[in-house]
């Protein structure tokens, strides 16, 4: 191995060639931990399951997409909320389903036919007012 390298791989095993410091299979599997959850129909309701189609959160939503940044958009009653992994409401169903996913800690939301972004406690950061908005991007 060359001298300059800083990480080799054998056998399901990364290692620092100096020897300082070994990573197994079960750190990398540390992002894994947590289930994937998927939108799930069942009849005309939506909930969650696992990629095994065990349902975790149960079909009662009008519409779900997937998650992003730990919250999942649904709809109730054509408006949309924000719940978590558990399946808890933890942003109010009080937005048009024009809204998007969460993205670098804001979500864009609609009212009203207008535009604008909460942050994942619900708070308005940037008041509906704008006829047109993107995502945020962190460059």
């Amino acid at each position: 191995m060359e001298e300059n390298k800083l990480i080799k791989y054998e056998s399901g095993l990364l290692a620092k060639v100096s020897n300082a410091v070994a990573v197994t299979n079960k750190i990398l599997d540390l992002a894994k931990a947590e289930p994937l959850l998927i939108p799930y129909r069942k009849g005309n309701k939506w909930g969650f399951c696992r990629e095994d189609k065990t349902i975790v959160i149960d079909c009662i939503w009008d519409k779900a997409d997937p998650f992003s940044e730990g919250l999942a958009i649904i709809e109730l009653n054509n408006k949309c909320g924000f719940i978590d992994k558990k399946g808890h409401l933890v942003i109010q169903n009080s937005y048009n389903w024009e809204t998007k996913c969460f993205s670098n800690g804001f979500a864009r939301v609609k009212q009203k036919e207008k535009y604008g972004y909460i942050d994942k406690n619900g708070s308005i950061i940037i008041p509906c007012i704008y006829e047109d908005t993107l995502k945020f991007i962190n460059d």
